[in-house]
Parts: C-alpha cells; structure tokens; sequence
C-alpha cells in the first residue's frame, strides 16, 4: 500500500509557490513537523503590535489608582481586559500604582489627632504618617507586659546621644502638656 503525500491546503485567492528543499528563494518554512515545505514569503501575523504611545495613552486616560491587574481585567476597580499580559510588562510603561493599594481610613484610624494635624499642614510626610500609624497598631494589639519588656529591650540598645535626644523630647512633650516652662 502506497502512503500518500500530506499537502498543505491552501485557498485558491491565496496560491502558495513552495518548495520541498530549502534554497535562497524559499526559505521561511511552512506546514506541520511532519511536513515541512519551504516558501518565497514569510507567515503573516495578523496581530500589529500597538506601540507605547498608545499604550500609555490608555493608560493615562484611565484612574491614577488603577494597577496592572486592572488593566488586564483582572483587579478590584475594572474586569474589562484592556492590554494583555505582555504589553503591561514592558519597561517603557508608566503605571501610577504599584502594588497594593493603602485604605487611609485605617492609616487615620490609627493615628493620633496630632500626627494627622501635622501631615494635613505639610510638616510630615506620608510615609512618616503611615509609618506612625503601624507603630501605634501593632503596639496596641500588645499587653501591658510585652510592650514593657519592648521597651526595656529598645532602651538598653540606645547609644548616649540617642538617650539625650530622648530625654529632650520627653522634657518638651512635659512642658506642652503641662503648659510649663
């Protein structure tokens, strides 16, 4: 029994010259890996890569907070795909956010009316208020006990420059609260 040949198919509008032998004419393959035929003319991809202007126009049109995920449809603010996963990972591209996003209400929550007095003034910034905020929450989820033998632990590292400024700063809060001098 003969084996038949396997021929690529191919649309009549769109008559393929090809060749079985690889030569400097036809040299972009084609077919499948058991037969394999050579071409004058290389596959066209139908996808047109977008640029990165374009990209970040759209990415500049949309919320300051909206992160990658958002942008592939898969995050908490949209579930439309907008730019696939390799085209939100090159370099070129600005994203505003970047990781997770921060809830102020606990940052404020956390706070004391002094700190937030400060950074709505300006005088400290966000990272210091944020930082603030972490102390004092995860120093209130502390007994009694622990945040004493913390304390006692930080004290004993301090160097004597550290405990002079320490002690001024206590000295000043004394005096703001009690209103002496």
């Amino acid at each position: 029994m003969k084996k038949k040949s396997k021929e690529i198919s191919s649309n009549k509008d769109n008559a393929i010259d090809t060749s079985p032998v690889k030569t400097d004419v036809y040299k972009y393959p084609r077919g499948n890996r058991y037969n394999i035929v050579y071409a004058k003319t290389p596959n066209n991809n139908q996808h047109v890569r977008r640029s990165d202007e374009e990209l970040q126009k759209i990415i500049n049109s949309k919320p300051k907070n909206w992160t990658k995920k958002d942008f592939l449809g898969e995050g908490k603010l949209n579930n439309q795909k907008l730019l696939t996963r390799k085209e939100t990972d090159r370099k070129t591209l600005k994203f505003y956010q970047t990781g997770k996003r921060i809830n102020m209400k606990n940052i404020f929550d956390n706070s004391t009316e002094e700190s937030i007095r400060e950074f709505k003034k300006g005088e400290i910034d966000f990272e210091t208020l944020k930082n603030r905020s972490s102390t004092i929450k995860w120093r209130s989820n502390m007994s009694n006990q622990e945040r004493k033998l913390h304390d006692q632990k930080v004290y004993e590292n301090l160097t004597d420059e550290q405990l002079e400024a320490k002690r001024k700063r206590q000295k000043d809060y004394y005096e703001k609260i009690t209103g002496k001098k």
